[in-house]
């Protein structure tokens, strides 16, 4: 059976419009959010235009978003020059759409009292005109899909339905967009912190050490959760390192625990292997599912020792007289299931020697054993032994061998100075 067409503009049409709806400054928080190049990227947005213009048989059809003014970021039947792209706010349909609250259908709007003064009609370029309001999350207009025709036509109850239909599915695709676009800001922002975290400009800045931290991230994967931490002691300096696993905010919020706990033990003195005891009972206490890998380490320049200890991370390597060695470590089980404290191993530090302390993203490689990619690492330390910037050296050991596209990667380059 054919749906009937309607004849001439609903009643409820040609009443007041609202324009407190599109004056709303509330609803513009979405729309910031609305990357504009992203959103007219948007292959969804553009197939979607595509199908209304052909199941409603009009020659046009478009999405228009309306801010300060009118932006359209997707449309069919017809070419926006980027000039083009940006309309005024009062002079668009779209926004006669917004205020009037509801689908709004025109079989002619040469004769309709919203539409009859505005410049795409009086100049020819719209006679009839349908359109559904778009919506942010919280119920409130931001936009149009609308199909259109230079020429006055009756729209049918089945065109008002697929539009509807597809005006649902462009607001799901622009609430998307959006929540990716903020994850994206949020991102940028918890890298930078973690930057800031890990290479702090007062790090190594005793008489005795001097030391600098590189992170690099994964390209493909959130932020994770490796952490270095240093605090100088009066006569001795304290300093770890570590990777909680997993990614995102749940992780880096446990680094930062980890990091503050460590060096709350460090100020309490009961020694590195005691204080990953401590520090897995809290992620056990705390997070329970959860695990991560550390090392603890104190130097006392009275004598050059290091004393470490390790819970399931990768042993460091020490480099003297232009020669690199993977430090043989006895380590414990990782943090959360670590019970017993693990062996302590003490390392002389000469002047000039340096130790490097890094997380697994910086030696591991698909497929590959650890131990190639701590051999690895060691001729990249022997490498850089001619590089008496640390900052240079550690940025470019990490940049050169990370190469896992899921893992974050951090190194700590600490260096015995000479004068020492």
């Amino acid at each position: 059976m054919q749906v009937p067409c309607r004849h001439g503009v609903p009643d409820e049409q040609v009443g007041e419009l609202d324009w407190s709806r599109v004056d709303d400054p509330t609803r513009l928080t979405f729309l910031r959010a609305l990357d504009e190049t992203a959103t007219a990227a948007s292959g969804s947005l553009h197939r979607v235009t595509r199908v209304a213009a052909t199941a409603t048989g009009s020659a046009f059809a478009q999405i228009s978003l309306v801010g300060s003014d009118q932006f359209v970021p997707a449309a069919h039947g017809l070419s926006y020059a980027p000039e083009q792209q940006h309309t005024p706010l009062r002079d668009s349909l779209c926004s006669v759409t917004m205020a009037g609250g509801a689908t709004f259908e025109v079989a002619d709007t040469r004769s309709h009292p919203w539409t009859e003064h505005l410049p795409p009609v009086t100049s020819g370029a719209v006679g009839s005109y349908l359109g559904v309001p778009l919506y942010e999350p919280q119920g409130r207009p931001i936009g149009a899909l609308c199909v259109f025709n230079a020429e006055a036509r009756r729209w049918c109850a089945s065109d008002v339905a697929m539009l509807e239909d597809l005006a649902h599915l462009v607001t799901r695709e622009l609430h998307l967009i959006a929540a990716l676009e903020s994850a994206s800001v949020t991102e940028v922002r918890l890298r930078n912190v973690i930057t800031e975290l890990v290479d702090r400009p007062r790090l190594g800045t005793s008489a005795s050490l001097q030391a600098r931290a590189h992170y690099t991230f994964a390209a493909g994967a959130p932020a994770g959760g490796d952490w270095v931490d240093w605090i100088e002691l009066g006569e001795r300096v304290a300093f770890s390192i570590g990777d909680v696993a997993g990614h995102g905010l749940e992780s880096i919020a446990l680094a930062e625990e980890l990091r503050h706990a460590l060096r709350a033990y460090a100020i309490d003195r009961i020694g590195p292997a005691h204080a990953l005891v401590k520090a897995s009972e809290l992620v056990r206490t705390l997070h329970g599912h959860v695990m991560a890998t550390a090392m603890k380490a104190e130097f006392d320049p009275s004598t050059g020792l290091v004393r470490l200890a390790v819970a399931g991370h990768p042993p460091p390597i020490h480099l003297r007289d232009g020669v690199a060695q993977i430090v043989s470590v006895q380590p414990g089980p990782p943090l959360g299931v670590l019970t017993v404290a693990p062996a302590l191993t003490v390392l002389a530090l000469s002047p000039g020697d340096r130790l490097v302390l890094y997380t697994d993203g910086v030696i591991e490689r698909r497929g590959e054993p650890l131990d190639v990619g701590m051999a690895r690492l060691a001729r990249a330390v022997e490498a850089s032994a001619g590089e008496d910037d640390l900052a240079a050296a550690a940025r470019a050991m990490v940049e050169r061998l990370a190469e896992s596209p899921t893992d974050d990667a951090c190194l700590l380059l600490i260096e015995r100075t000479r004068r020492s």
